[in-house]
């Protein structure tokens, strides 16, 4: 009899092991194709991380070539008639593809921060503190350098019809959110407003794209005319 329990005991024993293993086995599996899931999801569908990486990227470039005389020694200046009515667009920033510097003109820069902004699923902004989604605030940000950059040149007399005509759009574009305010301001107010506190309060985090596209921006263009010297040399000889 002893002897059978010692049998019983060892079968119980083994049958235990060999579930546990199973079990193990198959957990690990089931780990192994949830993370092939998600990378595949990631892959072909993209993700809110990389759509605001890319909205980063876009912001501090645009930021940079409109101040900045990046390209064959030239003003970048946005070109009012280049641009989407305030309400057009569709697209939102890609999830998956990464934003590739220097491939878009400064037009089509404003047209993607644009089409977001629209586009955005929650459109409820705060007077005080913006949006939940710190890139959104970004591109505020963004808005009211552009919006003061524009009101310059309109006080210089310089473009003055173009210029005057970005201001409108930038103020409509904003009156297309809703702003929650006590104040008993106009919508132009608030939306100034809302624009300034953004700037203010995401100023650092702005500049610190800016000066990462900046280092990107100048290593390109200087690629690029290292690579236009080489070829006008090689045709030369």
């Amino acid at each position: 009899m002893p002897n059978n329990v010692n049998i019983t005991s060892n079968v119980t024993n083994t049958f235990d092991r060999i579930i546990s293993s199973i079990e193990k086995k198959y957990s690990q599996l089931a780990n192994v194709i949830t993370a092939l899931k998600n990378s595949t999801q990631t892959f072909f569908v993209g993700s809110e991380t990389k759509r605001q990486q890319n909205i980063n990227k876009i912001c501090g470039e645009f930021i940079y070539r409109i101040s900045t005389q990046t390209k064959n020694n030239e003003d970048e200046r946005l070109n009012v008639t280049k641009l989407n009515d305030s309400g057009s667009g569709s697209g939102r920033i890609s999830t998956r593809l990464t934003h590739k510097t220097l491939t878009k003109d400064v037009n089509n820069l404003f047209n993607l921060i644009q089409s977001e902004l629209l586009n955005q699923p929650d459109k409820n902004l705060s007077i005080t503190e913006g949006h939940s989604d710190n890139s959104v605030n970004i591109m505020l940000a963004i808005l009211y350098q552009v919006y003061q950059q524009a009101d310059k040149y309109t006080k210089n007399d310089i473009n003055y019809t173009n210029n005057s005509a970005l201001k409108f759009q930038i103020l409509g574009l904003i009156n297309n959110l809703i702003i929650k305010s006590n104040s008993e301001s106009t919508e132009n107010g608030n939306a100034m407003t809302l624009l300034k506190n953004m700037n203010e309060k995401y100023k650092n985090e702005l500049d610190l794209q800016i000066e990462k596209m900046k280092e990107k921006i100048e290593y390109k263009i200087k690629k690029d005319t290292q690579r236009q010297e080489n070829l006008k040399n090689y045709y030369s000889v």
